[in-house]
């Protein structure tokens, strides 16, 4: 839209909903390396949603988890997980 705080909400919500399909592709599958994919995913999706919150607090100065309902996001209840988070992959930006 070109409105910058727009656009950051805009995004930001749909990394959460991109989130949420991702958990049901995990939850949904018992195949090993469908689950090993969804929870790189998992984990990298998380850092673009932490992301976009810092953007629009330091933008704004409000807590975005306190203004809008934000969903779990931590994935340490999924095994597959802690190997990319002990590797700093949630806190890795590609160029």
């Amino acid at each position: 839209t070109g409105n910058l705080k727009l656009d950051l909400i805009h995004n930001f919500f749909l990394e959460l909903g991109a989130r949420a399909t991702k958990l049901r592709v995990y939850e949904s599958t018992s195949d090993p390396t469908a689950r090993e994919l969804a929870a790189f995913l998992l984990v990298r999706g998380s850092t673009h949603v932490i992301a976009f919150a810092k953007a629009l607090e330091k933008m704004s100065g409000v807590d975005v988890t306190k203004l809008f309902p934000v969903p779990e996001l931590s994935t340490h209840q999924i095994p597959e997980c802690r190997k990319y988070v002990e590797q700093g992959l949630y806190n890795t930006m590609y160029y």
